[in-house]
């Protein structure tokens, strides 16, 4: 983790914000996982441990697509950024630009759609996680909530270079669907740890959990 902090942080165009909202999600992805995992002692799952197991599951699959996500972007970027220093005449630009484009869109655009998801997913397990994780159920809708609103700046500052018009507001009007929705969700996942009863009183280490 420490190499890819240093690394964000350099002068060099990649990894960036696109890498930064995969990991972002990713990490949101896996603390909700970690949150799921847990549960399956709590009373009122007694007989569901499988529900709760089956959830850790899906988040962790969500979790390695995010990052693998953020690491797509940051290979499309530097593709796209390298004919970007062409000439615009350039005949290798003009045959290889749409395809850049295209390339560059696509991990922000299904990078919002999986934290929308790992949200849904959240919110949907929030009554029947464990108190004592409550915490971490909200740490893991906030992460997925800003990892969401990443991408969709990721989406919005390569629109303009999308020729078609019609395409554009079609990806923008997509992107700000989701964007919305994840932000809903992502209230919805808070409002429900904080709720009478779901913080514990007292933190139990992790291993003990």
């Amino acid at each position: 983790m420490q190499g890819f902090l240093d690394a964000l942080g350099d002068r060099t165009p990649t990894p960036g914000g696109g890498a930064a909202a995969g990991v972002v999600g990713g990490v949101a992805a896996a603390l909700g996982g970690m949150s799921a995992s847990f549960s399956d002692k709590k009373p009122a799952l007694e007989g569901q441990s499988d529900l709760a197991q089956r959830v850790a599951g899906r988040l962790r699959t969500s979790a390695a697509l995010l990052y693998r996500l953020g690491e797509e972007d940051a290979q499309a970027f530097a593709e796209l950024g390298e004919l970007m220093r062409r000439p615009k005449d350039d005949p290798d630009r003009l045959a290889r630009w749409a395809g850049a484009v295209e390339s560059a869109l696509t991990p922000p655009r299904v990078m919002l759609a999986a934290c929308c998801e790992v949200l849904r997913t959240l919110d949907d397990f929030a009554p029947r996680c464990n108190p004592r994780l409550a915490s971490d159920l909200a740490i893991a809708g906030v992460l997925a909530g800003a990892g969401a609103r990443a991408a969709w700046w990721n989406i919005k500052v390569n629109l303009p270079l999308v020729a078609d018009e019609a395409q554009r507001r079609a990806i923008a009007s997509e992107a700000d669907r989701l964007v919305a929705r994840a932000a809903s969700l992502a209230r919805r996942v808070e409002a429900a740890a904080a709720a009478p009863g779901s913080v514990a009183i007292e933190r139990v280490p992790k291993e003990n959990r």
